[in-house]
């Protein structure tokens, strides 16, 4: 912009020419780790976000609920546009918890990422049990095992091994699929014999739990 002035004599000046640039965006906010809906074994987190601002970035603050209620938690300055930030380390209790940031540009426009991240802190093993009792002989080499999985949260996979007397696997595959909703499998070994058997319960945090027992089975139908 640049401002003329003439008086009535007829002179005349002008102003030095000025730019200027009237911004309305907020900036952009993006949240890179932990993803959504994380589910994590570890009570110690780190947060890392992106701020993206034409003008140029003022200062950053990340929200969490972790007290049951919004708080900062830290603070950020000197945040440049386009580049990740990371937190510091902090500590969180066993729980399900939201996470955000927001931002302020150098115009005063501020802004939240888009939606809030969730995520879960769960170091509790599941539970695998194996309801057969250890030591059983079955009159057969054909058997049911029975067991029972269960976890406060989530389940990710369950699976079983046999082994025979020699410690070989035997007959299925090492950690064959195991219904981890179900509560028995029909199983069978080749031959009358000594065998373990274990199940495997992992959540989705990445905790684990195990069961074993030992069993017998024969020929006689």
């Amino acid at each position: 912009i640049t401002l003329y002035a003439n008086d009535s004599a007829g002179n005349l000046n002008s102003s030095v020419e000025t730019f200027f640039r009237i911004s309305i965006d907020a900036p952009l906010i993006t949240l890179n780790s932990p993803a959504d809906n994380t589910y994590t074994n570890s009570s110690t987190l780190q947060f890392k976000f992106t701020a993206t601002d034409f003008d140029g970035m003022s200062y950053c603050k990340l929200y969490e609920n972790s007290t049951s209620s919004w708080n900062v938690n830290q603070t950020f300055d000197f945040i440049v546009s386009g580049i990740s930030k990371n937190s510091s380390s902090i500590n969180f209790p066993e729980g399900m918890y939201k996470w955000n940031t927001w931002c302020n540009d150098t115009s005063g426009a501020e802004n939240f990422s888009l939606s809030n991240y969730t995520i879960n802190i769960d170091r509790t093993s599941p539970n695998a049990s194996i309801n057969t009792a250890n030591d059983t002989t079955f009159l057969s080499t054909s058997f049911t095992l029975e067991y029972n999985i269960t976890d406060d949260r989530n389940i990710s996979s369950c699976s079983f091994t046999i082994k025979d007397s020699s410690g070989n696997i035997h007959l299925f595959d090492a950690n064959s699929s195991l219904n981890c909703s179900a509560t028995s499998k029909d199983l069978a070994t080749s031959s009358a014999g000594t065998y373990t058997l274990r199940i495997w319960a992992f959540d989705r945090a990445g905790n684990v739990n195990t069961s074993v027992i030992t069993f017998y089975t024969s020929s006689v139908s």
